[in-house]
């Protein structure tokens, strides 16, 4: 018995975001589906391939660097594919107003200029120029780059190690807690690893300990010699922890701030307190007097002194 011809399908091929990485679910509309990533459990309700591949090339925190990478070499090739498709337009007709914006590092976004004023600029200096829609620029292209930058921060990061974490925390106006991670290289060069807003959390040293016990575990233990912060009861248990757990890393307290809790007990002396209000009034009267500052400034000349006393 003869089988019938085997069915193709037809239609664009699945992108490769859906080979073990996302979770395909029911169908939305044609074509598309909701999707899970297979690492965080992120939900969509359309997965888009796009964005599903940004999302694994810069934010899935659980996603494995070289699942990253080679997704960030996908997003920075799409973006190049569309800028290749439009390079061949027509000079004089831009249906896609997206066409010749080529980069986010080459856009600008005109200051204080209101946007009328500032597409007005941009078209005078380069008839024919229509600037990216903000759907294009916070999407299509800010992924690109910080693929680029991602991909490029790794490759260094790959050649290099004696690492430093270092970490701060702050309240920013919208009175959100956020948590800075930077990695310190022997070379003095300081890389932005993680931004956080741990709001949510309680800053226990437990739970910090845990924040920073997943950031050594994607750098690599081996390749981490020092943990440095400011000395605040949480953040210190944090480090100790830390080291307990690897003896190999050194724990390490800001010097500034330790320079800075010892002058703030230096002035609570009485002694100390009276020096530097007379001081002040000193300070005050030199800067409020035209004559006398003009007077001080031809002391300084005369005597030849130089540095901080010249200004």
């Amino acid at each position: 018995m003869s089988s019938g011809p085997s069915k193709v399908s037809k239609g664009r091929p699945p992108s490769d975001v859906w080979c073990n990485h996302m979770i395909q679910g029911n169908m939305q509309s044609r074509g598309h589906y909701s999707a899970t990533c297979s690492y965080c459990r992120q939900y969509w309700r359309q997965g888009r391939p796009q964005v599903l591949s940004a999302h694994l090339a810069n934010h899935c925190k659980k996603c494995p660097d070289d699942v990253s990478l080679y997704f960030a070499k996908i997003v920075r090739k799409n973006l190049a594919k569309e800028e290749e498709e439009s390079a061949d337009e027509d000079e004089s007709d831009y249906p896609n107003k997206r066409v010749r914006q080529t980069g986010i590092k080459n856009f600008y976004g005109g200051g204080k200029i209101e946007k009328g004023r500032s597409d007005e600029l941009d078209r005078a200096l380069e008839p024919g120029y229509d600037p990216p829609s903000r759907r294009v620029l916070n999407g299509t292209l800010l992924e690109a780059e910080l693929s680029r930058v991602n991909a490029r921060v790794n490759n260094e990061l790959e050649k290099e190690s004696n690492f430093t974490i270092a970490l701060d925390g702050w309240t920013d106006p919208r009175g959100n807690s956020l948590w800075a991670f930077i990695l310190l290289t022997p070379s003095r060069k300081e890389y932005l690893l993680q931004l956080e807003d741990l709001s949510k959390n309680l800053h226990t040293a437990e739970y910090l300990s845990k924040v920073i016990n997943d950031i050594i575990c994607k750098v690599g233990i081996s390749k981490i010699v020092a943990i440095v912060s400011d000395n605040a009861a949480n953040v210190a248990g944090a480090r100790q922890l830390i080291t307990n757990e690897y003896p190999s890393i050194i724990n390490i307290r800001y010097i500034a701030h330790c320079i800075n809790l010892i002058s703030s007990d230096i002035v609570k002396v009485d002694q100390v307190k009276c020096l530097v209000k007379r001081a002040n009034i000193l300070t005050r009267y030199f800067k409020n007097s035209t004559l006398a500052s003009t007077w001080l400034k031809e002391a300084i000349d005369a005597k030849n002194i130089a540095g901080p006393g010249q200004s």
